[in-house]
């Protein structure tokens, strides 16, 4: 049998305490347990020195370093996510988004259904729903 090889994509990094993190934690261990090749890739940022990074499995993918500057670059440029994604022949991207669709990510969702990538978004809507209550709509 194939094992899948899959990109389990966060865009925040992880804290002991977080519920969130049990759970995307969780959520990679069961895609292992169901036979699969799970590779985490999540941004954080280095606390050291206030570098915002791309991590693989806990390895520095890409350094985008401090300030404004790495502040945009995050949510611009998913080349080096990418490159990996076809070096490592992944076949199937999971994504937890978290509020951050811009087109750059639409253009990076494109670049991987392009080439054959298969890709399932969750959209975590609790407790986020909330924060929308005092939201007016005319």
């Amino acid at each position: 049998m194939h094992r899948k090889n899959i990109l389990y994509l966060s865009f925040s990094g992880y804290s002991e305490y977080s519920g969130i993190s049990k759970k995307k934690l969780a959520q990679i261990k069961g895609l292992k347990e169901c036979g699969c090749n799970v590779t985490n890739c999540y941004y954080t940022i280095d606390l050291r020195n206030g570098h915002r990074l791309w991590m693989v499995d806990d390895e520095i993918l890409v350094d985008l370093g401090g300030g404004i500057q790495a502040k945009i670059k995050k949510r611009i440029d998913y080349a080096p996510i990418l490159t990996y994604i076809e070096k490592k022949q992944m076949s199937f991207v999971y994504m937890r988004s978290e509020h951050n669709a811009n087109p750059f990510l639409i253009h990076f969702v494109r670049k991987l259904r392009d080439r054959g990538v298969k890709i399932v978004m969750e959209i975590p809507t609790f407790p986020y729903d909330q924060e929308y209550l005092g939201v007016r709509r005319n």
